[in-house]
């Protein structure tokens, strides 16, 4: 089950940079966000793997047979800055999203 679930997400993240026109690049900084849609306490914590997924979805894979864009070189901090999630607590539409910033 997990892996399907980061296999998803990398898809899922793949897709969206492709979209998105990001370019390869010497660095990238990426912050995960979550609105819940209600003001109940979570822990950001929870929210790392998800982001490591969504990180190796961007960088190159350490194999031939991984995935990744190869925006940059790898996920490691040389080339890619994951900065802490962030819970946007509140009403509203449950999101998830990914800011990405190219250097």
């Amino acid at each position: 089950m997990r892996a399907d679930r980061v296999a998803l997400i990398r898809r899922d993240v793949t897709l969206a940079a492709q979209r998105a026109g990001i370019p390869r690049c010497r660095h990238l900084t990426v912050c995960l966000h979550y609105a819940p849609g209600d003001n109940r306490r979570r822990d950001a914590d929870n929210l790392w793997p998800t982001l490591k997924a969504a990180a190796d979805a961007l960088a190159r894979g350490p194999r031939r047979d991984w995935v990744g864009l190869d925006l940059v070189p790898d996920d490691t901090p040389d080339h890619m800055t994951k900065l802490a999630p962030i819970i946007h607590s509140g009403p509203g539409e449950r999101r998830l999203w990914l800011t990405v910033e190219t250097r």
